[in-house]
């Protein structure tokens, strides 16, 4: 059952998070996580497993339920509405009508794979109606060559790399036009040598003031492309600051422990 009660949005962020809960069953996931991450900024959370993360952005992106607290995308609260000052839980039609402004990215590709690289990133947009058919390829084939991918648009997920599909599947999700990015872990499932051309595009996206959470085991991108790093253990948040600070001077003997296991 869920306990929700007006909380406040930060009006001037893209996304605010106001002691958010999660459960399942009796585990605790989330636990009075409070975060605001303003447009432009590119947000990275790390820590260990099962730590929340997953779940936060899940839970940003309304694919998980929360049980406790709020979180407002650009202002307007994910999930409810307020009506004669009750608050009113949202269909699942209205539920994908708040998704539209939010394109995630996840670790497994997720690509169609009886629909060519053009199809997969051209599906959404035509189901949603949301873009003339010119509109549509004029952006499947503009964001295929900002992906480099613009010679494998007819080829078919299976003859493709690793990290040419998780390529692929970041067109698909900036297809819609999204406001915010939320990544997976998008490199965990790549071979080492293929993390560089996805990370590379990301870094391209950052540069290009997409506003951006990304849960990355990748200490580097977190250091040289993240404006801020929070790190979660077992369901809060312990340490959030600028790059060099949670990296470099950790204040939490839990951030310290775990930098002494990932890669700097």
């Amino acid at each position: 059952m869920s306990t929700m009660t007006y909380t406040a949005p930060d009006l001037e962020a893209a996304i605010s998070v106001r002691h958010v809960a999660k459960s399942y069953g009796d585990k605790e996931v989330l636990k009075d996580i409070n975060l605001t991450i303003s447009e432009g900024e590119v947000l990275s959370l790390i820590g260990p497993s099962g730590s929340g993360k997953s779940t936060l952005l899940r839970c940003m992106n309304q694919l998980e339920e929360i049980n406790g607290g709020a979180i407002h995308l650009f202002g307007k609260r994910l999930g409810f509405e307020e009506r004669g000052g009750k608050l009113h839980q949202l269909r699942e039609k209205e539920v994908a009508k708040q998704r539209l402004p939010t394109g995630m990215v996840f670790q497994q590709f997720n690509l169609f794979p009886h629909l060519s690289v053009y199809e997969n990133i051209t599906l959404s947009p035509r189901i949603a109606k949301s873009q003339t058919k010119d509109e549509i390829k004029d952006r499947a084939l503009h964001l295929l060559d900002r992906v480099g991918m613009s010679a494998f648009k007819d080829a078919y997920p299976q003859s493709l790399s690793g990290g040419q599909q998780q390529r692929v599947a970041i067109a698909r999700a900036l297809a819609m036009n999204p406001k915010i990015m939320l990544f997976d872990e998008p490199t965990s499932a790549l071979d080492p040598e293929l993390v560089g051309e996805v990370l590379g595009v990301m870094q391209d996206l950052a540069e290009f003031g997409m506003t951006m959470v990304v849960v990355t085991h990748e200490m580097e991108f977190a250091r040289s492309v993240c404006d801020r790093i929070a790190f979660m253990e077992g369901g809060h948040i312990v340490e959030a600051g600028a790059p060099n600070e949670v990296l470099d001077n950790p204040q939490s003997d839990r951030l310290r422990n775990f930098l002494q296991h990932v890669e700097r």
